[in-house]
Formats: C-alpha cells, structure tokens, sequence
C-alpha cells in the first residue's frame, strides 16, 4: 500500500495543480502561434466512418462533457525537468464522437490535425479510452489560446506531442500514420516513462546540519500512477520509503517528501526514484530525451553545514 500522508509546505514544492499561466508550454512554431477565432472554427470527423459530420464551437460546447485531473509532460522533457504540469480538464470524450459517426471495421488509428498544419495520430484502442477527451476547459476557465483554443485532445499516458493543440480535423484510418515529429524522428507510441523529481531543496543549496530538511518532489508515471517513491541519502546504497500525499487522480503526478536530519557536513548526495501502482520500479538507465523520452534517476548536491 502507498504511504500516503500529509506533507509539509516548503519553498520551491510544485503545487498539485499548476496554474494556467505556469503550465509548460511547448510548440514548434518558431515565432507565433495560432489565434483561432471559435465564432468561424469548426471541427470535422470524417475518414473510414459511417457518418461524417462536422460540428461548430458551440455544438461542441453542448455536448456531455467529463472533467478529470491530468498531468502531462514533454517528450523532451530532461530527468529532474521542467517540461511537466498538471490540470483539471474538462471536455468531450473521444469516445462519444466516434461512436456517433460509426468507426468502419479495418481502422487503426485516429489521426489529428491542427490550425498550424501540425498533426499527429493514436492507436484505435487508445481512442475509445473514455480517458481521452478533446478539451475545451483548464481549471475552470476556457482553454487559454496558448494550450490550443478552442480544443486540445488529452490523451493520458502517452508524451505531450501526442495532446494535439488548436484541433480542426479529426481523420479515421486504416492504415499506420505519422506526424509531424515522427517523420523528424520521435516515438510514434509515447508512453510516458516514470520519473521522480527532486523540487526541494535546491540543487547546489545549503541546508543545515543536525536539523530537519523537508526533501521534497513529484512523480509521474501516466497512467499508472505512483505506489512508491524512495530518496538515497548515500549515493544509492541504500533506499527510504518518502511520504506520499494521496494524488487527485490515478492520471496525476503525487507530491512526496522525506524528511532528512543530517548528522554530518560537508557535500550530500540525494537521489529520488519512483515505483509504480503495477510495481515496475523507475529505469535508472540514463538516456536522453530523444526518440522515446529521458530516463534515470534524478540526482542533485546539497552542501551541509
């Protein structure tokens, strides 16, 4: 069972949800991005389907919508990175759209396309997940431009490249797809792979001896949540079970803490590892970003005094 608890406050600890103007954003548009107007945007679902059909913003909006909490993280993304936030989301499932306009026998996957000629592509069955949703809010307020207004797919557990911003066109097909990043290279599949980030102390900060430092992070896993986080305190020899604080969602990264009494100075070691609700333990091999998303423990210096 996860040792859930509460955890203490502490300077530069990420917040469960991150604000709309302090979530992480990534785009490979060099100078601007789109600005859509919903008034003339509309939305179609078409491809090997019965019933292709177009909808406008305020259709959209008038369909049943399901609010959830979600993290998200970029394929990009470093060990110990930036490039990782959480919301609460609200809109239309997937799920529904493709069922109204009756997937023909023979499709594999579903195909996104945006304003700014990006698109990309899921597998069929990740589709029909009723997790996956084209959103049209973010904690509450309508979906800022910049995060893809008027609608974003989510589609948890697999890398951000995948939450295709400034929708327009959703295409199903019966063959493979691939879009704008993997033709320049990266995973087709994206599964998000765990990790654990050390948000507190700071690296290279210096905390005192003899009394309590509160060490303190997130970790994500996609979907799959977090059963486990473990802090070494001596270069990975050996390993202590850290506080959990119960997550909002199983699609949420969990805020942990441990807190460490150092009992002597000098240069201290701390790294941070993440167990899963399946009970894989985090990949400590280290890899970059490119083409499947980084892996390995994250790792930083304090100087005790």
């Amino acid at each position: 069972m996860p040792n859930y608890g509460d955890i203490h406050p502490a300077p530069f600890l990420s917040a469960e949800v991150t604000s709309n103007n302090q979530y992480y954003v990534v785009s490979k548009n060099l100078f601007s991005d789109p600005t859509v107007d919903s008034g003339g945007w509309h939305l179609t679902v078409d491809g090997d389907v019965d019933h292709p059909f177009t909808l406008s913003y305020d259709q959209l909006l008038a369909l049943p919508m399901q609010k959830q909490y979600e993290s998200m993280m970029c394929i990009s993304n470093e060990v110990g990175g930036e490039y990782m936030s959480s919301a609460l989301w609200e809109g239309v499932r997937l799920k529904d759209l493709l069922e109204r306009v009756g997937v023909k026998p023979g499709a594999v996957k579903i195909v996104f396309y945006a304003t700014d000629d990006y698109s990309d592509s899921i597998h069929l069955d990740k589709a029909l997940e009723p997790t996956t949703l084209l959103a049209v809010r973010m904690n509450g307020a309508t979906l800022p431009q910049n995060h893809g207004f008027p609608v974003r797919m989510l589609v948890p557990g697999i890398y951000g490249m995948k939450h295709c911003k400034w929708l327009t066109h959703i295409q199903v097909v019966t063959q493979d797809y691939q879009g704008y990043w993997q033709t320049r290279g990266w995973s087709d599949p994206a599964p998000i792979r765990m990790t654990a980030r050390i948000d507190t102390p700071l690296i290279g900060s210096t905390v005192s001896v003899n009394k309590t430092t509160y060490i303190g992070g997130v970790a994500f896993s996609g979907n799959k949540g977090i059963s486990e986080v473990d802090i070494s305190l001596d270069g990975g020899d050996s390993w202590q079970i850290a506080t959990l604080k119960r997550p909002l969602s199983n699609l949420t990264w969990v805020l942990w803490e441990y807190p460490w009494q150092p009992t002597s100075s000098g240069s201290k070691t701390l790294i941070a590892r993440a167990v899963d609700m399946e009970g894989n333990v985090q990949d400590p091999q280290v890899e970059p970003p490119a083409p499947d998303g980084s892996s390995g423990y994250h790792t930083i210096t304090v100087s005790v005094v």
